[in-house]
């Protein structure tokens, strides 16, 4: 299975989403260009809400426990958890939640909490619950620090026996950044992908003991560089909709509607609207706001796309608005189904 994005801003750049067989490894760090010293100090500056998932199915073994469990520690006390900084949090699964710690600031009871996991390898992982559960809870109205990102970090072998599309789609249309981060030999690299929405939030912890501060670092900076929100813009492709999502360095304080609905509430999204005034997305039913949709012949299955404003100002269009058209194609196949997007970004 292949899946791509197009992305045309300056040059044309091409993410390919490999197939089973195919292992795209990420792009660790170049300590020579990004030292600690750097990565510090953009921890210190940035801030987030972290909930690390954990899967202890059965599909875990001891050494990938072990592994888990060293990870984990060591990413919770790379984080600049405070008060008024990272809040953490974390989850074990399979077939249902085990250990559940909401968000909070107190390494030591944190640290604690992790270091008590006790290897338990049973059932089969429902990964689309436990996505559940962050949404209606951890990340629910009621817990929400306004205009802080949200990050998930899933150590997972990428199994899941329920759906976990949908939760996806779900988080996405949230704003919230996930990265997916394959534990063992034999996990699922489609639903990596999946999960994570950009093969570039994609890691593997099949690595040795001594090279996971070096991961660490990797994913920390990747999160950290775009203050924990998404850096270029992304094309959502959902089952019933096509949506974006973009990040901006200020906050928002326009509009983005779908081009020739601006005054058509349904698609359109306002500034007081969003939680977050620095992460953006607008998500479109098939069947609302013109959408476009097509049947391919060569290869066989339908394209949707649209075309998204963003507006900066609240009563007027300026120069530094932006032209985003987003693509989506599901093709056809007899056991599964396929996407790719592309999008093109044009300055007025």
């Amino acid at each position: 299975m292949i899946k791509n994005f197009k992305i045309f801003v300056l040059l044309l750049f091409y993410i390919y989403f490999a197939s089973s067989n195919q292992i795209v490894l990420p792009k660790l760090l170049d300590n020579k260009l990004i030292t600690t010293e750097l990565i510090e100090e953009c921890i210190s500056i940035h801030r987030a809400d972290v909930i690390l998932l954990l899967e202890t199915s059965r599909f875990i073994d001891k050494y990938s426990f072990n592994i888990m469990k060293f990870f984990s520690i060591k990413l919770m006390n790379r984080l600049n958890i405070t008060k008024n900084g990272n809040h953490f949090g974390f989850i074990t699964y399979s077939n249902t939640t085990h250990n559940i710690l909401p968000l909070q600031w107190n390494k030591y009871k944190i640290k604690q909490s992790l270091k008590s996991i006790k290897f338990n390898p049973t059932g089969k992982p429902n990964l689309g619950e436990t996505l559940k559960i962050v949404k209606e809870t951890i990340f629910s109205p009621f817990t929400y620090r306004e205009s802080i990102p949200k990050v998930i970090f899933i150590v997972t072998t990428g199994h899941s026996f329920d759906d976990i599309t949908s939760q996806i789609e779900e988080l996405q249309k949230q704003n919230i950044l996930i990265y997916s981060i394959g534990v063992t030999k034999n996990f699922n690299l489609n639903n990596l992908y999946i999960l994570s929405n950009n093969p570039l939030r994609v890691f593997y912890l099949t690595i040795p003991l001594s090279s996971i501060s070096h991961l660490i670092n990797s994913i920390i900076w990747d999160a950290c560089k775009a203050s924990y929100r998404v850096g270029a813009p992304e094309v959502i492709c959902g089952k019933k909709f096509i949506g974006i999502r973009l990040a901006t360095k200020k906050n928002f304080e326009g509009s983005i509607y779908v081009m020739d609905h601006f005054n058509n509430e349904e698609c359109k999204r306002n500034a007081d609207e969003m939680r977050d005034l620095r992460s953006l997305s607008l998500t479109i039913p098939f069947n609302r706001c013109n959408v476009k949709r097509w049947r391919s012949i060569n290869p066989r299955g339908i394209y949707t796309e649209v075309t998204i404003i963003i507006q900066y100002h609240p009563l007027f269009m300026s120069e530094d608005d932006q032209v985003i058209k987003g693509r989506c194609f599901y093709q056809e196949e007899p056991s599964n189904v396929e996407f790719s997007s592309n999008y093109k970004i044009k300055n007025n």
